[in-house]
């Protein structure tokens, strides 16, 4: 009796030390989340199974950007004015709401730090400084006339000034104000072709802004902005035509910028970032789903995520289109009504009792390093499964060694070093991981 007691009791303790070790640990898997914009919803799917949950929060009345930053997903809400702060371990849940102000349209948001971002306000033209980490407004800076999407490049942020409130109006002139993100301050103003909407880094340091024109008799161009000057200006446009809206480019310097295409087909068209020539443009679209909405490129599958629906509002679905085999690879099953623009949020593990216990680290990984770009300093991170010898090394863009940052056995867990490029001059550069066999790099770019 006495015997099976203990069996018991033996048996018992197991099941509880198994439970709470569940309960200690969450792996997210890398997951893609989509803005359902007709029925008010955010989606998910997981990129290693596709398997899709729709409709998992409920969001403001007119959501219209989602982003993710340091394993967060934030909403941006042009009704109400606000943004939504999601964590991807509770992400049926609203984690906290950011209030801006009413009637302001808050169209797109970019971070400058860890805890300050930027949004911009499509109808007060000017963009809000917020701190997310605090929940609150920061102040406001006034910029162009009705401005959109947002970029930060080191030490600046760059908005593009669509010079068109809607509704009527008449187009004016298209700037891109450049904020000295140091002092939050207007640094300069560059103006660019009618009605611009994006804008991206490329790899050669220039700043292209999609411009989509006014539907009518002007058409769709990227003007190339050389920021590294001491003045910034346009110093090529490059004609693609037809009325596109989003803008990618490729760690190769490939651009594509999406056009809502014929109510068969949405179009995207393709150019070369480097060369500033077109390969397909509106007269040769690459095709995909219809009433297509925007674009987003994804670094770790050298792919660009398509969202598109089979009518205005209908049903919403994903296209992976893969840039080294130059067409669309793959289709989702429908993620909601109205789906329209997308974030990812990479793989993590999450620990209950202790968030950097090194037990939970699986596998060998170099993460990006960030902010990315940079000015002078960075940040970079790495994963071991298991204690080793870790080599660490910066290269330039010719395989030349700049420096050796890690050359040490180092224990299992997550580990970070700062990289200084004080001493270099603006470009690319590459951080070469080695542990015990394993290899792997990441690009990272300079902006002084």
């Amino acid at each position: 009796m006495k015997q099976n007691v203990t069996k018991n009791f033996f048996s018992i303790f197991i099941i509880i030390l198994l439970t709470n070790l569940t309960l200690w640990s969450q792996t997210i898997p890398r997951t893609l989340y989509s803005i359902n914009g007709s029925a008010q919803t955010i989606s998910k799917m997981n990129l290693e199974t596709k398997e899709i949950t729709q409709n998992i929060l409920t969001t403001g009345e007119v959501p219209n950007r989602i982003i993710s930053h340091n394993n967060m997903i934030y909403i941006v809400n042009s009704k109400p004015d606000n943004i939504m702060i999601i964590d991807p371990t509770d992400d049926s849940n609203i984690k906290e709401t950011i209030a801006l102000t009413e009637g302001s349209n808050p169209w797109a948001m970019a971070f400058v730090s860890d805890t300050k971002a930027y949004v911009t306000n499509w109808l007060t033209d000017s963009v809000t400084i917020i701190n997310v980490e605090e929940g609150a407004v920061i102040k406001s800076i006034a910029v162009g006339k009705a401005p959109e999407g947002i970029a930060v490049v080191g030490s600046k942020a760059y908005v593009v000034n669509t010079g068109y409130a809607g509704f009527g109006s008449p187009y004016e002139q298209s700037t891109v104000t450049i904020i000295d993100t140091d002092a939050d301050s207007i640094f300069a103003s560059v103006n660019v072709p009618t009605n611009c909407q994006d804008l991206v880094l490329a790899p050669n340091g220039k700043l292209h802004v999609v411009c989509t024109g006014d539907y009518a008799t002007e058409f769709g161009k990227i003007a190339v902005i050389d920021i590294e000057s001491d003045t910034p200006i346009v110093v090529d446009t490059i004609d693609v035509g037809g009325s596109p809206g989003d803008l990618e480019i490729s760690s190769s310097g490939i651009g594509y910028c999406s056009s809502w295409g014929d109510g068969t087909n949405g179009h995207i068209y393709q150019y070369d970032a480097n060369a500033d020539s077109v390969i397909r443009g509106s007269d040769n679209p690459i095709l995909v789903g219809p009433n297509l909405s925007g674009l987003f490129w994804d670094e770790a599958e050298n792919s660009l995520w398509v969202p598109y629906m089979t009518e205005w509002g209908g049903d919403g679905f994903a296209q992976q289109f893969s840039v080294n085999a130059d067409s669309v690879v793959w289709t989702s099953g429908v993620l909601g009504n109205g789906t329209s623009t997308f974030a990812i949020v990479e793989e993590f593990v999450v620990s209950v009792e202790n968030e950097e216990s090194n037990s939970l680290v699986k596998q060998f990984n170099l993460s990006q390093n960030y902010p990315n770009p940079f000015n002078p300093t960075t940040t970079i991170s790495y994963q071991l499964p298991s204690s080793n010898l870790v080599t660490l090394r910066v290269y330039d863009v010719l395989g030349n060694e700049i420096t050796t940052l890690v050359n040490a056995n180092k224990s299992a867990g997550s580990h970070t070093v700062n990289f200084d490029g004080s001493n270099l001059s603006s470009g690319i550069y590459y951080i070469q991981f080695n542990s015990n066999g394993f290899r792997q790099t990441r690009k990272m770019m300079l902006m002084k």
